[in-house]
């Protein structure tokens, strides 16, 4: 009888060590799976202007508020390479300027072989002029409606 007691405790502690193995495996192989998820789909959180220039100019995820006292503050998101650019989306936060600008999207596909600030320079100035763009959202017709300077 004691024999038996103690096949069945050597048994369920084999089993249990079998179990706890086929857990640890399966943690491991999730936690991958999340970090390729965070790596491939999730932008990264720039903490500064050079940041997200740097992302822009690899055309990598990232994400940025640009902020300032008399401009107020603009989020800009990089999702990526799209049709030979990069497409990025443009949001107001704050304006104090113009308050109905705030909370309205911009996605453009950006001129990725010039730098940010050149790259988004030349996309608004063509929305103004009324030129053929790749960009969309609401904020769109606001720029289209600004007076041709």
């Amino acid at each position: 009888m004691k024999a038996k007691n103690l096949i069945n405790d050597q048994l369920g502690a084999s089993i249990l060590a079998e179990v706890l193995v086929v857990l640890l495996v399966l943690g491991a192989v999730a936690f991958g799976a999340y970090r390729i998820y965070q790596d491939k789909y999730q932008a990264v959180a720039c903490d500064s202007k050079d940041c997200f220039e740097k992302k822009f100019d690899k055309c990598e995820k990232a994400k940025y508020t640009f902020k300032s006292e008399t401009e107020g503050a603009f989020y800009s998101e990089i999702y990526g390479p799209k049709d030979g650019g990069c497409s990025t989306l443009m949001r107001y936060l704050k304006y104090p300027q113009n308050p109905s600008w705030v909370g309205k999207d911009l996605v453009c596909t950006l001129d990725s072989s010039k730098s940010l600030d050149d790259a988004l320079n030349s996309t608004l100035s063509r929305i103004v002029a009324g030129q053929n763009t790749s960009c969309k959202g609401p904020f769109l017709e606001v720029l289209q409606n600004l007076p041709n300077s």
